[in-house]
């Protein structure tokens, strides 16, 4: 399957779930909320590696999807990463887990490339793109600012789902996003910022000590490592721990209960 075929699929299913969830046209507000409200057992935690954005496992035992957001990242970036792993849950849960990575412009495979797609369609719809740039004769960066801050979308993401709206050419775009830092500066969109779920432009960084983390996501986490899935120092991460400290965490871990 060609990137457009996966494209078209992707698209396909985002507004098929939209209208399954009554969410239709409307911003998606509180996406972590949702994803928890659909069984989805949802970690955000700090990993500052620059590269990782958020993990999905499904525990084939149990039939327990878990996603793991980074909240070094923006809280943009974040909303993305939570509706790319939603995606994962709907379409890749034979793949039991997936670690989703920031890949610098390198090839993605097609499962990433397909959860882009569905992330950029599923948080803010071609259909609501054109509602919202109807009658503008040119798109600027506060328009755009305007509608990522309403309807929860990076500023990068919402160029992106512009450009395949064919709403503004490649030359627009490299002229938007040299912009990227002039969105802190715009006072009079505060008000849209009540729409989502925080400063969308920064990062969140909650910090959450090993032994408030669920006990379920803690097992999950040492079961990663087991199998050899993640890392000595990525568990270590995961438990907000010190690689030193793992060997007594990893004890205590197993004597809990669910």
């Amino acid at each position: 399957m060609n990137s457009e075929e996966l494209r078209r699929e992707a698209l396909a299913l985002a507004r098929q779930i939209r209208n399954e969830k009554k969410l239709y046209l409307e911003p998606i507000g509180k996406i972590f909320e949702f994803l928890s409200s659909e069984n989805i057992f949802v970690v955000e935690i700090p990993v500052e590696d620059g590269v990782l954005s958020g993990c999905f496992y499904y525990d084939t035992d149990t039939k327990q999807p878990w996603v793991m957001i980074n909240t070094s990242n923006t809280l943009g970036r974040q909303r993305f990463t939570a509706a790319h792993e939603f995606c994962h849950f709907l379409k890749h849960k034979d793949m039991e887990f997936i670690v989703c990575e920031n890949t610098g412009g390198k090839e993605k495979p097609p499962h990433e490339k397909f959860a882009d797609f569905f992330a950029g369609e599923f948080l803010l719809p071609s259909e609501t793109l054109k509602k919202e740039l109807s009658g503008n004769s040119s798109i600027g960066p506060a328009e755009v600012l305007t509608i990522c801050l309403k309807y929860g979308i990076s500023y990068a993401a919402c160029l992106h789902r512009l450009i395949d709206n064919d709403f503004i050419s490649e030359t627009e775009y490299k002229t938007l996003i040299e912009f990227t830092d002039f969105k802190r500066q715009l006072s009079s969109l505060k008000n849209v910022k009540k729409a989502v779920e925080g400063d969308l432009f920064m990062p969140t960084l909650e910090s959450v000590s090993a032994d408030k983390l669920p006990p379920k996501y803690l097992k999950l986490a040492l079961n990663l490592y087991e199998k050899k899935l993640i890392t000595r120092a990525k568990l270590a991460e995961y438990l907000e721990t010190d690689i030193q400290d793992l060997e007594k965490v990893q004890k205590d871990i197993a004597l809990l209960k669910d």
